[in-house]
């Protein structure tokens, strides 16, 4: 499956994703904190080999609502979905 840990991540966005960390980029820095160095650094790969691929804002919707079945929707909250995957890039590379 492409992008099976950064699908992984996206799961982690439930339904009650916002009662386990204030924001949404905090609960992908748990994600880092609790999860193995190997995962960490597959998510990393993905999210490089997505942002190579040069997606439509679509691609990267369907991507992380519909492929994941995440329960965050960063539009509902005034961003992209391209804008919270180059947040996410950012998050993972402060935490390398």
């Amino acid at each position: 499956m492409p992008f099976e840990t950064l699908t992984y991540l996206a799961q982690w966005f439930h339904q009650d994703y916002d009662l386990l960390a204030p924001t949404p980029a905090d609960l992908v820095r748990d994600f880092l904190a609790t999860e193995e160095p190997q995962t960490v650094e597959e998510l990393r790969r993905d999210l490089d080999q997505l942002a190579a691929t040069d997606p439509t804002e679509e691609e990267v919707r369907a991507l992380w609502l519909d492929h994941a079945r995440s329960s965050y929707d960063p539009v509902q909250h005034g961003s992209s979905y391209l804008e919270w995957i180059r947040q996410i890039r950012e998050i993972v590379a402060a935490g390398s």
